[in-house]
Parts: structure tokens; C-alpha cells; sequence
């Protein structure tokens, strides 16, 4: 006697329901990544941009009468005064003497559009700056009413930068999410 065995009417539509749902999840999961990508990458980068911002605030120092600065070899330093009263203050009126206490050359005159930041709610821009010729700390003074600040030079790639790498990553998590998502697509039309 010869038992021969038919498969089930059940086993290929389980295939087909199993192909189905991952078909559903790939494109659930690849909508999500689609949609959401760049908007997580942009916040991501922005708040990826906020330690640096804050060591750039940390960094300015107010210049008065007599004001230390611990500089290395070759960093340089700019000058920067509220923008309504840059008239009354130049590269001129303020000194540095270097580590030894003998004067530095400089400060030097720095075009107004080098830098400029907002200080206590008010615009600031650069007037003057100069680079240390060795490591220690500097003194700084101005002789002026006018209030000024010192501060490294901030390049707005430096502080954008994580912003644009979060940006970037949200963009192929984009990429990523339309391939799933075709894939999904393409599974559900083949069942």
C-alpha cells in the first residue's frame, strides 16, 4: 500500500500571510525612517551644536583696566565693542603685554565684519586683535568708556558643523527608510 501525502491547503497561505506582515513592517519601518530622518538628524545636530556654542560664550572675557588672558603659541584673541559706539573706541587705545610683562606688538586693527556676537542681549563687533608670539598669560587693557570684550575668532563652520553631520545622517536614515519601504512594497505585490 502506497501512502501518498498531499500538502495542506494551509502551509502556502501561511507563507504568504508571513511574507505579507514582514512586507507591512518593512514599510511601516521605512515610512518612519523616510519621514523622520532628517527631522531627527536636524535636531540631533542642533542640540549636538550646543556644547560648542557654549564653550564660545564661556570664552569671552570683559577688558578693562588690566585684564589676564591665558593664551598658547600662535592663538589669536579679538576685540570687540558694542556696534553703536565702535567709533569711539580703536586698535590704538588698548594694549597687551605678553607673559614676560614686556609690550606685544599689536593689537592690530580687525575689519568690523571679522567677527561680531551678541553680548548681554547687545550686538558686539570686532575692532581690534592680536596673536600671541608664546604661550602664558597675556595682560590686556583699554583706555576707553566704551565697553569691550576679547574673545577667540569663531568660525561659523566650527559651531555648524555638528548641525550639518546630524543633517547628513538624517538624510541616509532618509535613504535607508526608502529602500525599506520599496522593498516592502515590492514583497506585498508579489504575494
Amino acid at each position: 500500500m502506497n501512502a501518498t501525502s498531499t500538502p495542506s491547503a494551509g502551509s502556502g497561505t501561511r507563507a504568504r500571510s508571513g511574507s505579507s506582515s514582514r512586507g507591512i513592517v518593512l514599510i511601516v519601518v521605512g515610512a518612519v525612517l523616510f519621514l523622520a530622518g532628517p527631522v531627527l538628524g536636524v535636531l540631533g545636530g542642533s542640540a549636538a551644536m550646543v556644547p560648542s556654542s557654549l564653550s564660545v560664550a564661556g570664552s569671552t572675557v570683559e577688558v578693562g583696566a588690566a585684564t589676564a588672558v591665558t593664551l598658547q603659541e600662535g592663538e589669536r584673541i579679538v576685540l570687540l565693542a558694542p556696534r553703536g559706539q565702535l567709533t569711539g573706541v580703536s586698535a590704538s587705545d588698548c594694549a597687551v603685554s605678553a607673559p614676560d610683562g614686556t609690550a606685544q606688538a599689536g593689537p592690530d586693527r580687525e575689519p568690523a565684519s571679522t567677527l561680531n556676537t551678541m553680548v548681554s542681549g547687545e550686538t558686539y563687533e570686532s575692532f581690534a586683535g592680536f596673536t600671541a608670539s608664546a604661550a602664558g598669560a597675556y595682560e590686556l587693557s583699554c583706555r576707553t568708556d566704551v565697553p569691550v570684550v576679547a574673545m577667540p575668532p569663531v568660525s561659523a563652520l566650527g559651531i555648524l558643523s555638528p548641525m550639518l553631520w546630524g543633517a547628513a545622517a538624517g538624510l541616509l536614515g532618509s535613504v535607508a527608510g526608502l529602500v525599506l519601504l520599496v522593498l516592502g512594497l515590492v514583497r506585498l505585490a508579489r504575494r
